[in-house]
C-alpha cells in the first residue's frame, strides 16, 4: 500500500574535501552506509542503506519525533543503535552522527520533503599517505 500522504526525510552521507562538515559542489556520497531512522513514538527503527551517490531517504507517515543515525554498519537488532563507524578508507567524522527531527500532520498532509539531513565524513593524510 502506498501512502497518500506522507514526509520525506532525505539526505547524503559524504565525503567532506574542504573539513567545512557542509555538503558542496564537488564533493561526492559514500555508497553502501547504514543510515537508520528511529522513531521515538513507535520506539522502531528501520535502517537503509545509502545509494550509489551516497542518498538517502525515508518516508514518514505519522508525525512524532524521529531521528536518524549514521552508523555505517548494520546496526543489526539494536535500537537505537549505539555503534557508530566509519566507511572504509575514513578517518573521522567531522559532524554530527545522529539528527533529530519533529515531523507535524501538516507536513505529511503537504507531503513536505525534508531535506539536508547531510552526514560528513573525512579522510585525515598522514605522512605515510603523502609519501605514496
Amino acid at each position: 500500500m502506498i501512502a497518500e500522504y506522507a514526509a520525506t526525510i532525505t539526505g547524503i552521507v559524504f565525503n567532506n574535501l574542504n573539513h567545512n562538515g557542509v555538503f558542496n559542489p564537488g564533493e561526492s556520497g559514500i555508497p553502501n552506509v547504514f543510515v537508520v531512522l528511529f522513531s521515538h513514538a513507535g520506539g522502531t527503527c528501520t535502517p537503509v542503506q545509502t545509494d550509489a551517490g551516497g542518498n538517502y531517504s525515508f518516508t514518514i507517515v505519522t508525525p512524532g519525533t524521529y531521528t536518524t543515525y549514521e552508523t555505517v554498519v548494520n546496526p543489526g537488532l539494536t535500537c537505537p543503535p549505539t555503534v557508530f563507524t566509519r566507511p572504509a578508507g575514513f578517518t573521522m567524522s567531522n559532524g554530527p552522527r545522529k539528527l533529530t527531527l519533529t515531523i507535524t500532520n501538516v507536513q505529511i498532509v503537504g507531503n513536505a520533503v525534508l531535506g539536508n539531513n547531510n552526514f560528513s565524513t573525512i579522510r585525515i593524510r598522514t605522512r605515510s599517505d603523502a609519501r605514496r
